[in-house]
């Protein structure tokens, strides 16, 4: 059998002091023992030993807002335009990218995630974990129809990780036609967004019946719906049909936030996507211009806001793989970004673990470090508690392991 030992301090992610002079043993691929270091624990004499005795190793990081889609891009034509073979490439530098920063499991919000796990269960590419929306579902004139000027059928041909229906019945057609795609979950747009041509990201979009349908035909394949949210409304009638998390959620009043304490909903308040769009605000297209400057202001006070009211949340940076929308592997900047509004470190870290493995659905086997669960774990030669930043460069990350494999070492 298999068996590893790491030494090193111990943030386990449960909430949980951090554990000074711990201890992990991973047998295969699971975790046996996770606490202080005993001098007699049984180990095997051809055990790999790992002695990071000043460093820190805590839980993989789960990345809960990607798009795993090669857009490369902030200008939306590009995503339409750009030969699917680019896309590919891209998509699969920037797994490499996660993995090599800590980013044990990606849920994609967007993209070419159900390929590329295939592809990466066949041992062809390396990066975490995937659960993967396929396409994300707007109505005509949302946020899914990425460029207004191009007919739409040409617009879901070239960019195939959006997808449009209107109407109930529509909506219930593409949701399993995700599905038959190979989606984990379903993916919906439920107001308008700043990146497309069209839609208006303070306008709410889908009735309550649409909604419902594609919530109750996720239901059917023991799955649930996120949904882009960033108007109140479109929030409120969101959490009101039935949606499990809600992406963005920048505009939201108390009552709303009230919604979706009562409903269990998280929340993934991309705010470092939101904070590279204003750095590089006077580069986007005007359109974009103003739709960043009519949005951005209010995330952070709104994001602040529903996490002081105790709203559960999860780390994602909406990353779009270029310097103007930020690049994959720099996506631990989101953790900072909660810092900033209010969050502890330690909030913060559990947010990037324990709360991600239940989007993932994984939470009684990734999200903390305890005896049973899978060997995800990193080990980062600062004290993030202490320097969360550390979290944003993969520089920091000096050893990743994804089910009891060691994919970074230095």
């Amino acid at each position: 059998m298999k068996q590893s030992v790491i030494y090193a301090n111990i943030i386990d992610a449960t909430g949980r002091d951090v554990i000074e002079n711990g201890m992990v043993v991973i047998e295969e691929k699971r975790l046996v023992y996770v606490g202080e270091a005993e001098k007699n624990y049984p180990l095997a004499e051809d055990a790999a030993v790992y002695d990071y005795k000043n460093d820190y190793v805590m839980p993989g990081l789960i990345e809960a807002h990607s798009h795993l889609a090669g857009y490369g891009s902030g200008n939306t034509l590009d995503w339409v335009v750009r030969p699917v073979v680019e896309k590919v490439c891209q998509a699969v530098h920037d797994l490499e990218a996660l993995l090599n920063a800590g980013f044990t499991s990606v849920r994609d919000m967007a993209g070419l995630g159900c390929r590329l796990r295939t592809a990466m269960n066949q041992g062809l590419i390396r990066g975490p974990r995937i659960m993967s929306a396929n396409a994300a579902i707007s109505q005509t004139c949302g946020h899914s129809d990425v460029w207004s000027d191009f007919p739409a059928e040409m617009v879901q041909e070239w960019e195939p990780s959006h997808a449009i229906a209107d109407g109930a019945e529509q909506c219930r057609w593409q949701t399993r036609n995700q599905f038959r795609q190979g989606a984990d979950f379903i993916k919906i747009m439920t107001t308008g967004g700043i990146m497309d041509t069209a839609s208006d990201p303070g306008l709410s979009h889908y009735t309550y019946e649409e909604i419902a349908v594609i919530v109750e035909e996720a239901k059917r394949m023991g799955t649930y719906v996120a949904t882009h949210a960033e108007s109140n409304a479109g929030v409120y009638h969101a959490v009101k049909a039935g949606v499990t998390s809600i992406e963005h959620g920048y505009m939201t009043t108390d009552e709303t936030i009230e919604l979706m304490l009562e409903k269990d909903c998280i929340q993934i308040p991309t705010l470092s996507a939101m904070t590279s769009l204003m750095a590089n605000v006077d580069t986007m297209q005007p359109h974009v211009q103003a739709k960043i400057r009519q949005v951005v202001p209010r995330a952070y006070e709104s994001v602040a806001r529903a996490h002081e009211a105790g709203v559960k949340m999860a780390v994602g940076a909406d990353y779009l793989s270029s310097p103007t929308t930020g690049l994959y592997g720099k996506n631990g900047n989101e953790l900072y970004e909660l810092v900033k509004v209010g969050f502890t470190p330690m909030e913060a870290i559990m947010s990037c673990t324990r709360n991600g493995a239940l989007l993932m659905k994984m939470s009684d086997e990734i999200g903390t470090l305890e005896a049973g669960k899978l060997a995800d774990l990193i080990v980062v030669n600062q004290n993030p508690l202490k320097n969360i930043q550390c979290l944003s460069d993969a520089e920091s990350v000096i050893f990743v392991m994804k089910e009891g494999n060691v994919e970074k070492e230095k």
